[in-house]
């Protein structure tokens, strides 16, 4: 039996912040905010694991042709999860930002681009 979704989103944001918080503490290891990098970067990536997918949901209704169907949702909420991830990080005085952030935003792309598919098919 497959876990309830709430469970589900609990555990893919849980497993999004581990990731990406290692992540920022790597690409930030040489700086003396590692650590307030990497709770950052935990934090949003969690918040933003569960907020891409209800933004998808939200909003391929609003598109008619299956092409745009599949690619807008996975572009808009990527472009509200960089938002996301750029305001926690400026907060956070993140010093290596655009390295902390890349790599998160382009699976979390690629991950609204394939959620966004199954949810079309």
């Amino acid at each position: 039996m497959a876990p309830a979704p709430k469970l589900l989103a609990a555990i893919s944001a849980l497993v999004a912040g581990v990731i990406w918080g290692a992540w920022a503490y790597y690409v930030n290891i040489d700086s003396e905010r590692v650590f307030i990098s990497a709770t950052a970067q935990f934090f949003s990536s969690a918040i933003v694991t569960v907020l891409m997918s209800i933004i998808v949901l939200r909003t391929q209704a609003q598109f008619k042709a299956p092409f745009n169907r599949v690619l807008m949702p996975a572009v808009v909420s990527s472009i509200f999860a960089i938002l996301i991830l750029v305001t926690f990080h400026s907060i956070a005085k993140t010093p290596k930002l655009l390295v902390t952030i890349l790599a998160p935003a382009i699976v979390g792309f690629v991950y609204s681009l394939f959620y966004s598919y199954q949810v079309n098919r």
